[in-house]
This record gives C-alpha cells, structure tokens and sequence, in this order.
C-alpha cells in the first residue's frame, strides 16, 4: 500500500492533508507537537521543515506522520549525504 496516494478515502484536498483514519491504516507512526523531541532524535522531518532548515531528505518512502491542524502531513528520514 503506497501510504501517499491521494484518494478520497486518504487525501483532503481542500486542506492539502492527509486523513487521520488513512494515516491509522498504514500502520506507521502518528506524532504531534508534544513528541518533538523523539522526531529530532530519529531525525525526521516534513517537507516544509527540511526546507527551513536546508536539510535533504528521501521523500520516497514514508517514515510518520505530523499532526496538523486539519490532518496529518508525512514524515521523512533525513538523507546523509557524505561527501569525501
């Protein structure tokens, strides 16, 4: 299951987010401001905030979801990109 296909069931399109009963249905983890710490930790980041803070992210494969006022917006691992 491609947790962001965007489908009545799973998208809102006039918020631009993703559904709580879809985001439950994946199976991965639901974070929200509270656990901002644990997010930091496992360096997770929405695409807005990987912009703010000029970090590359992999945007292929969901990791959680971030609580929004109206849905939930995915996360993703941050990309470590080593150059020697």
């Amino acid at each position: 299951m491609d947790p962001l296909i965007k489908t009545h069931e799973s998208y809102n399109d006039y918020y631009k987010q993703y559904r709580a009963s879809w985001c439950r249905k994946t199976g991965l983890p639901m974070y929200s401001r509270k656990e901002f710490e644990t997010i930091e930790k496992e360096g997770l980041y929405t695409i807005t905030r990987a912009k703010r803070c000029k970090v590359q992210i992999d945007t292929t494969k969901v990791c959680a979801w971030y609580r929004r006022p109206n849905g939930y917006a995915p996360m993703f691992k941050e990309t470590n990109n080593e150059q020697v």
